[in-house]
């Protein structure tokens, strides 16, 4: 059964009709996206701001200090060679790792205890560079790896509707052929790909779950930057407790607008699904693990679930989950690989998971309660790492006048100077704000 795309009402703040590149009105079942702006708050725009309530002292080396190599096949499916420099992320940046024990391969039904998630680009409707000549069997051949490898959930990318075929509802009805069980599924508008060709078709990002999705919605990325880029978030519901997952798909040629929807990407369900930190983000990065993109993610308390699955170095599409989730991997391994069973120009990441005790991160709560205009966006820069007076971290709307930011990796207990900023230029005027690691900071900041 498709879920409509509702936003639970703590993010029914700014609410910006996402508008399709080229002109043509959002569908009605992606109207209602909230901290959307047309505005391009990469990187790059950022580092304009020079408003003298600025804080003092030299900048921190940004995230971005080293660009990645972009790519010139404007088609969706393109695949970006990764020369970034890994060191310009900052030292506390690196990724952190799971089990070095963990098994890479997962062929066996998962135990009464343990869950798999998938993550998959299907190319939209093509069927060039699979082992598919017609679209019935891929999608079964998906749903009999989903039966037997006992998945729960999938993060889809490149889910098409060409007029004619549905890929996701498609691909629901063979599942539930395969499985027995009903699966729900919830669907973001991205953009219309190969526009203009016979290949044309709405192209988005979703999520599909055994049972009933909770909550499903969507937000629209800030940082755009040619084709449109969302994310889909749902909460599926486990016997071990609820797991808030987020699909996504990441600009394939532009570095700086990647980054910039990594870090989104990383910050936005910490703001919208806290207390809870049982968070999951899978999909296509269109960056190697160590590239910027990914890597931000790790800055914000996220472990890489697929490293070591295979392709290393050049593999884009990743599953992250933050450390405060409950669960640690058992296999993490790449599916749909082999030439005889390819679905798609892209493999499968599927990582089994069971339940674990965790002691959950610090939650450090920086509250705006500020009415900053329709459409406008806000960011918070600051002394600490993750934190860096060189660039913000996205805020999240949560209400007509409220912004929230948490952070995992602030050290507990120690003072956190911050300044908020509209849309990453205009800081907020006065003295540095003053807030606590592992606590919640209000205030009402005053902008020029």
């Amino acid at each position: 059964m498709r879920a409509r795309l509702l936003l639970p009402l703590a993010v029914l703040g700014v609410l910006v009709a996402c508008a399709d590149p080229s002109g043509r009105a959002a569908p009605d079942d992606v109207s209602d996206l909230a901290d959307t702006s047309l505005a391009d708050t990469s990187p790059d725009s950022a580092s304009d701001a020079s408003d003298a309530d600025a804080p003092d002292g030299p900048p921190d080396v940004p995230l971005d200090a080293t660009v990645e190599a972009d790519v010139s096949d404007d088609a969706p499916d393109a695949e970006p060679t990764d020369t970034a420099d890994p060191d310009a992320e900052p030292a506390d940046a690196d990724p952190v790792d799971v089990a070095t024990d963990v098994d890479t391969e997962a062929d066996t039904m998962p135990s009464d205890d343990q869950l798999a998630i998938l993550s998959l680009n299907l190319h939209c409707l093509e069927l060039g560079g699979t082992s598919f000549t017609d679209h019935t069997a891929r999608f079964a051949a998906i749903a009999d790896l989903v039966a037997t490898r006992g998945v729960v959930a999938i993060a889809v990318q490149e889910a098409c509707d060409n007029g004619t075929l549905n890929a996701l509802d498609a691909l629901e009805a063979a599942l539930e052929s395969a499985t027995g069980t009903p699966w729900s599924s919830t669907w973001a508008f991205a953009h219309v790909a190969w526009e203009g060709t016979a290949q044309e078709a709405r192209e988005g990002v979703a999520i599909l779950a055994r049972g009933e999705l909770v909550n499903p919605g969507s937000l629209t990325h800030r940082a755009q930057n040619g084709l449109w880029r969302v994310m889909a978030y749902a909460t599926v519901t486990l016997d071990s407790g609820p797991l808030h997952l987020v699909s996504v798909h990441f600009d394939h040629q532009h570095a700086d607008a990647r980054l910039a929807q990594a870090r989104e990407a990383a910050a936005f369900p910490l703001a919208l699904f806290a207390p809870s930190q049982s968070v999951l983000v899978a999909g296509d990065f269109n960056a190697s693990a160590t590239s910027p993109a990914p890597l931000a993610m790790a800055a914000m308390g996220y472990r890489n679930l697929a490293e070591g699955a295979g392709r290393e170095g050049t593999r884009i599409d990743h599953v992250f989950a933050h450390r405060g989730a409950p669960f640690e991997v058992v296999s993490r391994s790449l599916v749909f690989d082999g030439a005889s069973n390819r679905v798609s120009d892209h493999p499968g990441v599927l990582v089994l998971l069971r339940p674990a005790a965790v002691t959950p991160a610090p939650m450090t709560r920086l509250v705006a309660h500020v009415d900053v205009g329709f459409g406008k966006t806000l960011s918070v820069r600051g002394e600490l790492a993750p934190l860096t007076w060189t660039w913000g971290w996205p805020v999240l709307n949560t209400a007509a006048d409220r912004w929230e930011a948490v952070f995992t990796e602030l050290p507990e207990g120690e003072p956190v100077p911050f300044k908020f900023l509209v849309g990453d230029v205009t800081w907020q005027v006065g003295d540095n704000a003053q807030g606590q690691g592992g606590q919640t900071t209000e205030l009402t900041p005053t902008f020029p």
